[in-house]
């Protein structure tokens, strides 16, 4: 159970599976990069409640995911695992970084959605998360949506057409409109984005 970002994933298998065939792990060796990562980690953690554990995942494609599953007691609202070819993909199209803020928020959605026990597969909970990554973009203080545009487009390039297909996310346009009403609703607490986010989508 879980959220891939894109597709069903390549790699499978428990997390422990994964940590022990070097599929996932932690740090990078880039501590520019940990650093960065921890850092806004801690800020979502902080913003949204949640409280998970992080790895980088080896993705032969360009992936993320979130999955309830818990790798250690120090996570005990599940786990989220940044590609590594999705991370180096998204810093190199925008070094700013907000593109990889915009995954880690998405994916930490997930596990908002996992601890309230939100159960509708498919599009909704994907543009669920997408409004309250957008809330997150807002609220973060750092970016205005003039500048946030032109990336979350080439981010949400990861939109498709798979209308029947259960991994579909949603096209690029309602990945961007959802996300848009996030951020338009930058006021709101994590509660009532999560609320606000449910009525939009719904």
């Amino acid at each position: 159970m879980g959220c891939f970002l894109q597709g069903s994933g390549s790699s499978s298998g428990s997390l422990p599976t994964l940590a022990a065939t070097g599929q996932i792990y932690f740090p990078s060796g880039n501590f520019q990069l940990d650093n960065f990562n921890q850092t806004e980690g801690i800020n979502l953690v902080n913003t949204y409640h949640v409280s998970p554990r992080m790895f980088y995942l080896v993705d032969p494609s360009p992936n993320a995911y979130a999955t309830p599953e818990v790798a250690n007691q120090f996570g005990p609202d599940g786990t989220v695992l940044l590609g590594q070819n999705l991370t180096s993909l998204e810093l190199g199209q925008d070094p700013s970084g907000a593109a990889l803020v915009a995954v880690m928020a998405h994916e930490f959605a997930h596990l908002v959605q996992f601890k309230n026990g939100f159960s509708s597969p498919g599009p909704r909970a994907e543009l669920h998360a997408d409004f309250i990554a957008g809330w997150y973009l807002s609220v973060r203080g750092r970016y205005a949506w003039v500048n946030l545009m032109p990336v979350l487009k080439v981010f949400y390039q990861l939109g498709d057409y798979e209308f029947n297909s259960p991994s579909h996310h949603g096209t690029p346009d309602e990945r961007l409109l959802v996300a848009q009403a996030g951020f338009n609703s930058g006021a709101a607490n994590i509660g009532q984005a999560y609320s606000l986010g449910l009525q939009f989508v719904h």
